[in-house]
């Protein structure tokens, strides 16, 4: 099964497709740039990385840049305080 049809995105939009082993001591991440597709893989010699929980109805999860970063340095985004910002929220018209 491709990128593609299992997370019915476009792999050319410029995400990064994160994949992580159940052991979640491996992750592999696809990416596409201006001339073609990127793999990039890390294992780690020792520990895990400590991904966010996704249900069994959940066809993907999105995360931010800045948390992949804090995933892949090795910190548990359970235990990360966030501070609050200003988000822009999307107003319907009517």
């Amino acid at each position: 099964m491709t990128v593609l049809q299992c997370l019915c995105e476009a792999t050319l939009s410029g995400s990064w497709f994160v994949f992580h082993e159940k052991k979640n001591d491996s992750l592999k991440i696809l990416y596409s740039n201006r001339d073609g597709y990127a793999l990039w893989y890390k294992r780690l010699e020792a520990g895990t990385f400590l991904f966010p929980i996704v249900t069994r109805d959940m066809k993907s999860v999105e995360v931010s840049a800045s948390d992949l970063a804090l995933i892949l340095n090795g910190i548990d985004l359970a235990s990360v305080r966030r501070c609050k910002r200003f988000k822009l929220t999307k107003q319907v018209s009517g």
